[in-house]
């Protein structure tokens, strides 16, 4: 259990522990210097008292020979705050590191010009709601560990990152979460953008550079070799308590070699995937908004009459931006800038598919940018994978399934999954179970494959359909084998090249029902988008190949033949 899950008296347990030991003491040495009981002591150390006077903890810090820093941080773990101007004169400033920062900046520098960054942090997001317990997880990790660093020697600052979704306010979380520890961090609270506006990762020595000026840096003092810039930051922030706020990272060579030498330090994260080889993080990801969250945070933005005039129309708008608080404010700017207008006409447009990400979009930004910027960074494969989903809407699938559009082997397709999934564009919806992992294209993502896909050639959807169905083709005769020992050969004109025996071994693992009762509904989609030529063709074998198994048809089979 990380120290963002633990109640407070653990953390002020451990930290008394570590001074204690630090100090060369046992609990009951530690007693007689303090005038505690050898009881008391167990107890704060066991995590058994709740929050100890302020005068016991001040006896301790005397007894443990604390200095004016270790014990302010020991204070505040305890529950007895100091007020601001009291803390941060226990902790090196700005001004006491200047000789050394003004060393690099050039002998024409200014010795006096401060050094210190400004709050760069954007304002506190005006209607923030849901995510509660995720900010408070974050913030108490953060600052349980800059209170354990200051007390313990901590060597390094160990960084929250938030994950989520496209649209799910990542930016506006963190943002949040780093006004509510501005004060424990006084010296800076800086903001790097670690994607440009044309989507492109900024390189590590961009970033290092960026924090490097925001510190007071002059641009033309700033070294010129990556490994000086990220010696100069970890130099520059070893004495000071500054909180760094990294949105938009894409992968870990942005910010590892970046991350302070000092426990002092905050870092605070927003990632478009997974960081899985940063060491020592602390991950929060995102969920969407609850209905009950969602309506509130529409009324925030819209005020509560207007959405109590129309109930109905407000879950349905919720649900329909998937509870996602960009998705919501794209939909509130768009009634905000008519009044007059009834709600329930937007929402009823918002229901086409093809018409949501044009609706959801404001200004240069939008869900259709914000999922753009994702999909760009992935490899070709998945974007391939991720467009050819979109013929298979709200479906949950195997790997299997994605084997077959890929036309790859199973290792290939699940690899591409992965990506999609580290991304926050699919999510797993069943870890395990007889039919393996199962897997979702989330809704507003989908809607933008759709996009995607209708803006190639129609022969592309096609394809995507054949190969769905010829994979269904190839379980029905392993099936088939495994059931009688031999299978239909016939030869299907329709069907695309594919490698239908890892294919449809995978899937069959666990035996027929399993595999037909996971991904009936995939099967669904298939056939009801089966209309004529070759696609008909393909549906019409697919159901002749299962009619061997009685027990499907009372699971569907001939609701699906007659879709054809």
């Amino acid at each position: 259990m990380t120290a963002a899950h633990r109640p407070q008296t653990a953390i002020l347990a451990e930290m008394l522990r570590s001074l204690r030991r630090a100090a060369g003491l046992t609990q009951e040495e530690a007693a007689a210097r303090s005038g505690l009981s050898s009881r008391a002591i167990r107890e704060l150390e066991g995590g058994r008292s709740r929050r100890p006077q302020r005068k016991t903890v001040e006896l301790l810090g005397t007894a443990l020979e604390l200095n004016r820093h270790q014990l302010a941080e020991l204070m505040d773990t305890a529950g007895h705050r100091q007020p601001l101007h009291r803390r941060t004169a226990t902790m090196p400033s700005v001004s006491d590191t200047r000789a050394s920062v003004s060393d690099t900046r050039g002998p024409d520098a200014d010795p006096a010009a401060p050094i210190a960054g400004p709050c760069e942090l954007a304002g506190e997001p005006s209607a923030y709601v849901g995510q509660t317990d995720a900010a408070t997880e974050a913030s108490q990790f953060l600052t349980a560990a800059s209170a354990l660093a200051a007390v313990v020697g901590s060597s390094s600052a160990r960084p929250v990152v938030v994950l989520g979704q496209p649209g799910a306010g990542k930016t506006a979380f963190v943002t949040h979460v780093a006004h509510r520890l501005r004060d424990r961090f006084p010296d800076a609270q800086l903001y790097i953008e670690a994607l440009s506006d044309n989507g492109q990762p900024a390189a590590p020595a961009e970033v290092a550079a960026r924090i490097l000026r925001s510190l007071g840096m002059p641009p033309d003092a700033v070294p010129a070799a990556f490994s000086e810039r990220a010696a100069a930051v970890r130099a520059h922030l070893a004495a000071r308590r500054v909180l760094v706020v990294v949105d938009d990272v894409v992968d870990e060579e942005q910010v590892c070699a970046l991350l302070p030498a000092s426990g002092h330090c905050a870092v605070l994260i927003s990632a478009r995937r997974r960081l899985a080889m940063l060491d020592g993080a602390e991950t929060v990801e995102l969920r969407p908004l609850s209905p009950a969250q969602g309506l509130a945070f529409l009324s925030s933005l819209l005020g509560p009459q207007r959405v109590m005039a129309e109930p109905a129309a407000a879950e349905a708008a919720v649900a329909l931006c998937g509870g996602l608080p960009l998705a919501l404010r794209a939909f509130a700017s768009r009634l905000t800038a008519r009044p007059h207008r009834a709600m329930r006409p937007l929402v009823e447009r918002l229901a086409d598919r093809s018409e949501q990400l044009p609706l959801l979009a404001f200004g240069a930004t939008g869900m259709a940018r914000s999922i753009d910027l994702s999909y760009r960074l992935l490899p070709d494969d998945a974007r391939r994978l991720m467009r050819m989903l979109a013929v298979l809407p709200a479906a949950a699938f195997g790997s299997w399934i994605a084997a077959a559009l890929l036309d790859a082997p199973l290792e290939d397709a699940e690899e591409a999954l992965q990506r999609l999934v580290d991304a926050c564009l699919v999510e797993v919806t069943a870890y395990g179970g007889p039919a393996g992992p199962r897997y979702r294209l989330h809704d507003l993502p989908q809607a933008f494959a759709a996009d995607l896909l209708r803006g190639r050639e129609a022969l592309d959807q096609e394809e995507a359909l054949l190969r769905v169905l010829g994979g269904w083709l190839a379980i029905a005769q392993e099936a088939q084998r495994q059931a009688f020992g031999a299978a239909d050969q016939s030869p299907h004109a329709w069907l695309p090249r594919d490698r239908r025996g890892s294919v449809a071994t995978d899937a069959l693992r666990s035996g027929p029902p399993y595999w037909y009762a996971e991904d009936r509904r995939s099967l669904s989609i298939a056939l009801a988008g089966a209309h004529d030529g070759a696609l008909a063709a393909a549906a019409r074998d697919v159901v002749e190949a299962m009619r061997p198994f009685p027990h499907l048809h009372d699971q569907g089979v001939p609701d699906v033949a007659r879709a054809i």
